[in-house]
Protein backbone atom coordinates (compact mmCIF):
# COMPACT_ATOMS: atom_id res chain seq x y z
CA UNK A 1 0.00 0.00 0.00
CA UNK A 2 1.40 3.05 -0.49
CA UNK A 3 -0.18 6.52 0.53
CA UNK A 4 1.84 9.16 -1.33
CA UNK A 5 0.87 12.13 -2.39
CA UNK A 6 -2.31 10.86 -1.56
CA UNK A 7 -4.61 11.66 1.33
CA UNK A 8 -3.93 9.47 4.61
CA UNK A 9 -7.25 7.24 5.42
CA UNK A 10 -8.77 8.04 8.93
CA UNK A 11 -9.61 4.26 10.63
CA UNK A 12 -13.00 3.72 11.16
CA UNK A 13 -12.22 4.09 15.37
CA UNK A 14 -13.61 7.51 15.47
CA UNK A 15 -16.67 6.16 17.88
CA UNK A 16 -15.27 4.45 21.12
CA UNK A 17 -15.85 3.20 24.29
CA UNK A 18 -13.76 2.02 26.92
CA UNK A 19 -15.55 0.73 30.48
CA UNK A 20 -12.90 2.14 33.01
CA UNK A 21 -14.64 -0.33 35.81
CA UNK A 22 -14.64 -3.52 33.61
CA UNK A 23 -11.09 -2.49 32.51
CA UNK A 24 -9.86 -2.39 36.05
CA UNK A 25 -10.49 -6.04 36.22
CA UNK A 26 -8.32 -7.21 33.63
CA UNK A 27 -5.21 -9.23 34.50
CA UNK A 28 -2.79 -10.18 31.47
CA UNK A 29 0.46 -11.12 31.84
CA UNK A 30 2.57 -7.83 30.78
CA UNK A 31 5.02 -9.45 27.58
CA UNK A 32 8.53 -8.16 26.96
CA UNK A 33 9.24 -5.29 25.15
CA UNK A 34 12.23 -4.55 22.50
CA UNK A 35 13.86 -1.50 23.28
CA UNK A 36 11.95 2.15 21.97
CA UNK A 37 14.43 2.34 19.06
CA UNK A 38 13.71 -1.24 17.76
CA UNK A 39 11.32 0.21 15.02
CA UNK A 40 11.94 2.37 12.00
CA UNK A 41 8.96 4.04 10.12
CA UNK A 42 8.61 4.65 6.93
CA UNK A 43 5.75 5.81 5.57
CA UNK A 44 1.61 6.16 7.39
CA UNK A 45 -0.96 4.17 6.10
CA UNK A 46 -3.69 4.62 8.26
CA UNK A 47 -4.51 7.39 11.27
CA UNK A 48 -7.34 7.01 13.99
CA UNK A 49 -8.28 8.42 17.07
CA UNK A 50 -6.86 4.82 18.89
CA UNK A 51 -4.33 3.66 16.56
CA UNK A 52 -2.17 4.12 13.21
CA UNK A 53 -0.61 2.15 10.93
CA UNK A 54 2.55 2.77 9.47
CA UNK A 55 4.88 0.59 7.10
CA UNK A 56 8.47 0.08 8.72
CA UNK A 57 11.29 -1.93 9.95
CA UNK A 58 11.84 -4.14 12.12
CA UNK A 59 14.76 -6.47 12.61
CA UNK A 60 16.29 -5.67 8.98
CA UNK A 61 12.26 -6.79 7.59
CA UNK A 62 9.69 -5.02 6.45
CA UNK A 63 6.58 -4.52 8.96
CA UNK A 64 3.69 -2.75 9.42
CA UNK A 65 3.55 -1.02 12.85
CA UNK A 66 0.52 -0.02 14.94
CA UNK A 67 0.71 2.83 17.37
CA UNK A 68 -1.61 1.83 19.74
CA UNK A 69 -1.92 5.86 21.10
CA UNK A 70 -5.47 5.29 22.83
CA UNK A 71 -5.63 1.65 23.48
CA UNK A 72 -5.71 0.73 27.38
CA UNK A 73 -2.07 -1.14 28.23
CA UNK A 74 -4.11 -3.80 29.64
CA UNK A 75 -6.14 -4.53 26.36
CA UNK A 76 -3.01 -4.42 24.55
CA UNK A 77 -1.54 -7.26 27.02
CA UNK A 78 -4.77 -9.03 26.75
CA UNK A 79 -4.40 -8.82 22.49
CA UNK A 80 -1.02 -9.75 22.65
CA UNK A 81 -1.48 -13.06 24.20
CA UNK A 82 -4.99 -14.06 22.75
CA UNK A 83 -3.07 -13.38 19.27
CA UNK A 84 0.50 -15.07 19.92
CA UNK A 85 -1.09 -18.48 22.09
CA UNK A 86 -4.89 -18.96 21.37
CA UNK A 87 -5.09 -17.54 18.03
CA UNK A 88 -1.91 -17.90 16.42
CA UNK A 89 -2.16 -20.84 14.27
CA UNK A 90 -5.17 -19.00 12.28
CA UNK A 91 -4.33 -17.90 9.05
CA UNK A 92 -5.85 -14.83 8.18
CA UNK A 93 -5.19 -12.79 10.56
CA UNK A 94 -2.25 -10.17 11.62
CA UNK A 95 0.81 -11.89 13.61
CA UNK A 96 2.87 -10.74 15.87
CA UNK A 97 6.18 -10.39 15.68
CA UNK A 98 7.50 -7.50 18.62
CA UNK A 99 6.53 -4.80 20.72
CA UNK A 100 7.90 -1.48 21.94
CA UNK A 101 6.56 0.65 24.83
CA UNK A 102 7.25 3.98 25.82
CA UNK A 103 6.78 4.05 29.07
CA UNK A 104 6.77 8.21 29.51
CA UNK A 105 3.38 8.50 27.03
CA UNK A 106 2.42 4.77 28.18
CA UNK A 107 2.00 3.81 24.50
CA UNK A 108 2.39 0.71 22.69
CA UNK A 109 3.40 0.03 19.09
CA UNK A 110 2.70 -3.52 17.55
CA UNK A 111 4.76 -4.69 14.55
CA UNK A 112 3.09 -7.27 12.12
CA UNK A 113 4.70 -9.18 9.66
CA UNK A 114 4.31 -7.40 6.62
CA UNK A 115 0.82 -7.24 4.44
CA UNK A 116 0.45 -5.65 0.86
CA UNK A 117 -3.41 -4.23 1.21
CA UNK A 118 -5.19 -2.00 -1.04
CA UNK A 119 -7.04 1.12 0.64
CA UNK A 120 -10.04 0.19 2.24
CA UNK A 121 -11.76 2.89 0.20
CA UNK A 122 -11.10 1.12 -2.98
CA UNK A 123 -14.20 -0.51 -4.47
CA UNK A 124 -13.77 -3.95 -4.84
CA UNK A 125 -15.96 -5.68 -8.60
CA UNK A 126 -18.63 -8.09 -7.21
CA UNK A 127 -16.99 -11.07 -8.84
CA UNK A 128 -13.87 -10.41 -6.41
CA UNK A 129 -15.99 -9.39 -3.35
CA UNK A 130 -18.09 -12.86 -2.86
CA UNK A 131 -14.90 -14.95 -2.31
CA UNK A 132 -13.48 -12.66 0.01
CA UNK A 133 -16.73 -12.25 2.00
CA UNK A 134 -16.32 -16.29 2.16
CA UNK A 135 -12.88 -15.69 3.21
CA UNK A 136 -14.02 -13.63 5.78
CA UNK A 137 -16.97 -15.70 7.14
CA UNK A 138 -14.11 -18.73 7.40
CA UNK A 139 -11.27 -16.82 9.18
CA UNK A 140 -14.44 -15.71 11.12
CA UNK A 141 -15.78 -19.23 11.95
CA UNK A 142 -11.80 -20.49 13.23
CA UNK A 143 -12.03 -17.39 15.26
CA UNK A 144 -15.59 -18.32 16.63
CA UNK A 145 -14.17 -21.95 17.24
CA UNK A 146 -11.79 -20.70 19.78
CA UNK A 147 -14.94 -18.81 21.55
CA UNK A 148 -13.47 -15.59 20.59
CA UNK A 149 -15.30 -12.36 19.09
CA UNK A 150 -13.72 -9.81 16.92
CA UNK A 151 -15.84 -6.91 17.78
CA UNK A 152 -14.42 -4.39 15.34
CA UNK A 153 -15.49 -6.34 11.76
CA UNK A 154 -15.39 -3.04 9.48
CA UNK A 155 -13.72 -1.75 6.03
CA UNK A 156 -10.97 -0.24 8.19
CA UNK A 157 -10.45 -3.60 10.20
CA UNK A 158 -9.83 -5.87 6.95
CA UNK A 159 -6.30 -5.40 4.83
CA UNK A 160 -7.59 -6.72 1.20
CA UNK A 161 -4.75 -7.52 -1.38
CA UNK A 162 -3.80 -5.76 -4.35
CA UNK A 163 -5.09 -8.93 -6.23
CA UNK A 164 -8.24 -8.74 -4.81
CA UNK A 165 -7.70 -12.14 -3.67
CA UNK A 166 -7.06 -12.61 -0.06
CA UNK A 167 -7.73 -11.04 3.01
CA UNK A 168 -6.30 -10.34 6.41
CA UNK A 169 -7.89 -9.11 9.62
CA UNK A 170 -6.48 -6.87 11.99
CA UNK A 171 -7.44 -4.31 14.91
CA UNK A 172 -8.24 -7.36 17.49
CA UNK A 173 -8.31 -4.56 20.05
CA UNK A 174 -11.83 -5.27 20.92
CA UNK A 175 -11.54 -9.15 21.16
CA UNK A 176 -12.88 -11.29 23.82
CA UNK A 177 -12.73 -14.71 24.69
CA UNK A 178 -16.14 -16.06 25.65
CA UNK A 179 -16.59 -15.12 29.42
CA UNK A 180 -13.31 -12.69 29.83
CA UNK A 181 -14.49 -8.64 30.12
CA UNK A 182 -15.75 -6.34 27.99
CA UNK A 183 -13.98 -3.26 28.32
CA UNK A 184 -13.47 -1.50 24.58
CA UNK A 185 -16.28 -1.28 22.10
CA UNK A 186 -16.11 0.13 18.72
CA UNK A 187 -19.28 1.92 16.87
CA UNK A 188 -17.51 1.24 13.86
CA UNK A 189 -19.83 1.78 10.41
CA UNK A 190 -20.73 -2.07 10.38
CA UNK A 191 -21.31 -2.28 14.20
CA UNK A 192 -24.92 -3.63 14.91
CA UNK A 193 -28.06 -0.94 15.62
CA UNK A 194 -29.06 -2.86 18.32
CA UNK A 195 -25.79 -3.21 20.63
CA UNK A 196 -28.03 -5.72 23.39
CA UNK A 197 -26.16 -9.29 22.42
CA UNK A 198 -26.26 -12.49 24.44
CA UNK A 199 -23.17 -13.44 22.38
CA UNK A 200 -20.89 -11.12 21.03
CA UNK A 201 -20.50 -13.24 18.12
CA UNK A 202 -24.03 -12.94 16.55
CA UNK A 203 -22.51 -9.32 16.47
CA UNK A 204 -19.71 -10.54 14.32
CA UNK A 205 -21.62 -11.97 11.96
CA UNK A 206 -24.14 -9.19 11.25
CA UNK A 207 -20.74 -6.76 11.08
CA UNK A 208 -19.57 -9.16 8.13
CA UNK A 209 -22.77 -8.49 6.34
CA UNK A 210 -22.09 -4.91 6.73
CA UNK A 211 -19.01 -4.73 5.39
CA UNK A 212 -19.63 -6.25 2.15
CA UNK A 213 -22.45 -4.41 1.96
CA UNK A 214 -20.70 -1.27 2.22
CA UNK A 215 -19.42 -1.81 -1.50
CA UNK A 216 -22.49 -0.94 -2.22
CA UNK A 217 -23.69 2.15 -0.18
CA UNK A 218 -21.68 4.02 1.94
CA UNK A 219 -23.64 3.73 4.71
CA UNK A 220 -24.01 -0.64 5.08
CA UNK A 221 -27.50 0.27 7.39
CA UNK A 222 -28.95 1.94 4.37
CA UNK A 223 -27.68 -0.90 2.23
CA UNK A 224 -28.77 -3.48 3.82
CA UNK A 225 -32.44 -1.83 3.90
CA UNK A 226 -32.81 -2.03 0.40
CA UNK A 227 -30.30 -5.12 -0.16
CA UNK A 228 -33.08 -7.05 -2.11
CA UNK A 229 -32.80 -4.36 -4.86
CA UNK A 230 -28.69 -4.46 -5.24
CA UNK A 231 -26.79 -5.93 -8.30
CA UNK A 232 -26.08 -8.93 -6.00
CA UNK A 233 -26.82 -12.65 -6.64
CA UNK A 234 -29.96 -13.64 -4.75
CA UNK A 235 -27.74 -16.40 -2.92
CA UNK A 236 -25.66 -14.30 -1.28
CA UNK A 237 -28.87 -12.04 -0.52
CA UNK A 238 -30.36 -15.09 1.19
CA UNK A 239 -27.22 -15.40 3.29
CA UNK A 240 -26.97 -11.74 4.34
CA UNK A 241 -30.89 -11.51 5.50
CA UNK A 242 -29.62 -15.18 7.50
CA UNK A 243 -26.69 -12.88 9.27
CA UNK A 244 -28.44 -10.07 9.69
CA UNK A 245 -31.52 -11.87 11.60
CA UNK A 246 -33.20 -8.92 14.21
CA UNK A 247 -33.45 -12.64 16.74
CA UNK A 248 -29.73 -13.27 16.82
CA UNK A 249 -30.64 -16.55 18.05
CA UNK A 250 -31.39 -17.13 14.07
CA UNK A 251 -28.70 -15.75 12.76
CA UNK A 252 -26.50 -18.85 10.92
CA UNK A 253 -23.22 -19.32 11.85
CA UNK A 254 -20.01 -17.80 10.35
CA UNK A 255 -19.23 -21.27 8.96
CA UNK A 256 -22.50 -22.47 7.64
CA UNK A 257 -22.49 -18.86 5.62
CA UNK A 258 -19.14 -19.18 4.29
CA UNK A 259 -19.84 -23.30 2.62
CA UNK A 260 -23.27 -21.67 1.69
CA UNK A 261 -20.91 -19.52 -0.49
CA UNK A 262 -18.39 -21.76 -1.50
CA UNK A 263 -21.71 -24.18 -2.69
CA UNK A 264 -22.98 -20.52 -4.94
CA UNK A 265 -19.02 -20.09 -6.04
CA UNK A 266 -18.81 -23.88 -6.92
CA UNK A 267 -22.21 -25.53 -7.90
CA UNK A 268 -20.47 -28.81 -9.07
CA UNK A 269 -18.19 -29.90 -6.25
Amino acid sequence: MNNENSEILPIQDKNFHVNLSELSKIKFPVPSFKPLNTFSISSILYHGDTASIFKGHYDNQVVIIETCTRIPFLLVCREYQYLTQELNQIENIVKIKALTRNTSLGVVSIAYEDIDFVPWSTPIPVDNLIPLFSMLLSTLSKIHHKKFSHGSICRSSIYISPDFKNLTIGCFHAAVKIGDLTALVYNHPCMPKSKNTTDPRKSDLYSAALWFLSYFDEDPHVALEKVDSLPIPPEIISIIHKLTCEDESERISADKASKAIQAFLNPSE
